[in-house]
């Protein structure tokens, strides 16, 4: 007698089925939320959990990243997972928004717990505050920023990259 094996098939082939999850995880990561239907929301979770605990249980940040960049392709994707999963909060959560128009489908939004957007738009400083910034190593902290945590993880994250770089090209 054939049992079912106990995964969501989403009315897709497997072929369909894994492009969908893998653009929304890319999607997901990138933009730290997603509205999508609550049964694929499920399994967006279930995925995106285990590739946040892959990234947090490795020991090598080379391994990591090439195991990232083989999941997600993209270079910026694969900085931010990692980044992403070294916060302790790093958890996916799923709240019920409503119901689709047309299908009246239930719909739920997928969001990264405390997700930061990195913004593309660069900050124009003005003259006073370029004389205020100092620069220790390659982080540039300036006077206003007495926040040490936020230049502690800065710092941290640019240690990351800068091994991850240097890793790759030697």
């Amino acid at each position: 007698m054939q049992k079912l094996l106990g995964r969501k098939k989403l009315g897709r082939k497997a072929s369909h089925r894994r492009a969908l999850v893998m653009n929304q995880l890319r999607s997901l990561f990138q933009h730290g939320e997603l509205k999508t239907t609550s049964q694929k929301a499920k399994v967006l979770k279930a995925n995106a959990e285990s590739v946040i605990s892959k990234a947090r249980d490795s020991k090598n940040d080379l391994v990591t990243y090439r195991s990232m960049m083989n999941i997600f392709g993209g270079d910026g994707i694969a900085k931010a997972v990692i980044a992403y999963s070294k916060k302790s909060a790093a958890s996916v959560q799923i709240r019920k928004v409503g119901f689709r128009d047309g299908d009246n489908a239930e719909v739920s939004r997928v969001s990264l717990m405390s997700f930061e957007k990195a913004s593309k738009k660069k900050s124009k400083k003005s003259s006073s505050q370029k004389q205020d910034t100092k620069v220790k190593g390659k982080a540039a902290i300036s006077k206003d920023d007495h926040d040490l945590e936020k230049a502690q993880a800065r710092e941290e994250e640019e240690k990351i990259s800068n091994k991850i770089g240097k890793s790759i090209k030697g």
